[in-house]
């Protein structure tokens, strides 16, 4: 494998920022065609997800921006050794800024970014991608979302999974 591309999305329980957490995921799939066109094939190279609490970074709240960072440093530490080429894709333009711009980290955890640089120093090239987020259907069909950016069924599925995840949290306490 050598060229794969990163999807991610994170989201928040409740409210933003909030008290109970937010959930994030993060999903890699090849990049099959020597044109750089996308595989229209799901052979998912690895996934994950999770719910993050304010406990577990130490705050009283968690915020949608942190849950979007962790959602691409998750995908970033999940990029098999060799890859030489990854294309990251997020509807969050404050997470790519932070990551690859070197915007400020404002309530970003301590060690977040570090961890995210340390993450892409065995990859060759990475490139990102701003998506429009939670396009509709025919948005989906059409490849461009409300903003003019790309979209893509691959955020969609992390949105739909923090959204599980959501609720699973949810009906654990009860709400």
């Amino acid at each position: 494998m050598t060229h794969l591309r990163l999807y991610t999305d994170g989201g928040i329980i409740g409210s933003n920022p909030s008290a109970f957490g937010g959930t994030w995921a993060a999903i890699i799939l090849p990049w099959v065609d020597e044109d750089d066109t996308p595989a229209d094939n799901d052979d998912i190279v690895w996934f994950d997800s999770g719910i993050i609490t304010p406990d577990d970074i130490g705050a009283n709240k968690v915020t949608n921006n942190q849950t979007e960072f962790l959602a691409v440093l998750k995908g970033l530490e999940g990029v098999p050794r060799d890859c030489h080429i990854l294309h990251v894709y997020s509807d969050s333009m404050v997470t790519l800024g932070r990551i690859f711009l070197e915007w400020k980290l404002s309530n970003i955890p301590d060690g977040w970014y570090k961890r995210s640089q340390q993450a892409m120093l065995h990859l060759g090239q990475v490139e990102s991608t701003l998506l429009d987020g939670h396009p509709t259907k025919a948005q989906l069909e059409d490849g461009t979302g409300k903003r003019g950016s790309p979209v893509s069924r691959w955020n969609v599925w992390c949105d739909k999974e923090c959204g599980r995840l959501s609720k699973l949290m949810k009906e654990a306490e009860g709400w």
